[in-house]
Formats: structure tokens, sequence, C-alpha cells
């Protein structure tokens, strides 16, 4: 698993007690995913200020509809909760948002 990469995942709910089928992005680095489990921002349809658009940000596969990397929620997930690799992004659409995570702390 690669930071950029998008997978199809039991994303779970701030709850922790339930999930939704959706895409989700790998905003970790490639060394701490081979360490660790992944860290996940989801990937949405809603145009939401804290959300950077996926246009023109691909490398290989696609979506079908405009999305966006809601970069104000970040989750972990167990490989075990992933379902198939959709796609990945361009190192330079990873970037913006890996920064505009890092401005949330």
């Amino acid at each position: 698993m690669e930071q950029g990469e998008i997978y199809l995942v039991k994303f779970p709910f701030s709850s922790m007690v339930d999930y939704k089928i959706r895409p989700a992005l790998v905003v970790s680095n490639n060394f701490f995913n081979k360490k660790f489990d992944a860290w996940f921002c989801p990937v949405t349809t809603s145009k939401m200020e804290e959300c950077v658009p996926l246009e023109s940000g691909f490398a290989g596969g696609e979506l079908d509809r405009e999305s966006f990397a809601k970069t104000n929620v970040i989750t972990t997930i167990e490989n075990v909760l992933l379902l198939k690799k959709i796609g990945k992004l361009k190192k330079e659409k990873v970037l913006e948002i890996v920064k505009r995570i890092e401005a949330n702390f």
C-alpha cells in the first residue's frame, strides 16, 4: 500500500460502531505504511471548504463522479477493511492534500 492510492474501504463512522463503504485515500507515507496500519482520509462527492478536489489529479484509475478528499477526517484503517484498489493520485495532488491536513494541526 502506498501514499496516494485510493481504495474502496469499510470506512468507520466516528462512533466506531458501524461503517460506510466508500473510497478513501492513503495519506500516511510509505515508510509508515510498511510498519503500521495506514492513515486514510475519506473521498466524498460533497464539495466543502475543507475538501481538496481530485479532478485532474489521477495518475491511474478514476472515480465515476466529481470527488474531493475530505482533509478534516483522518482514520487508521486495517488492511482487512480494504475491499479493492481504485486508483492512484499524482504526487503533486497528494502533496497538496497532505499540506491541507498539516494545516489542521
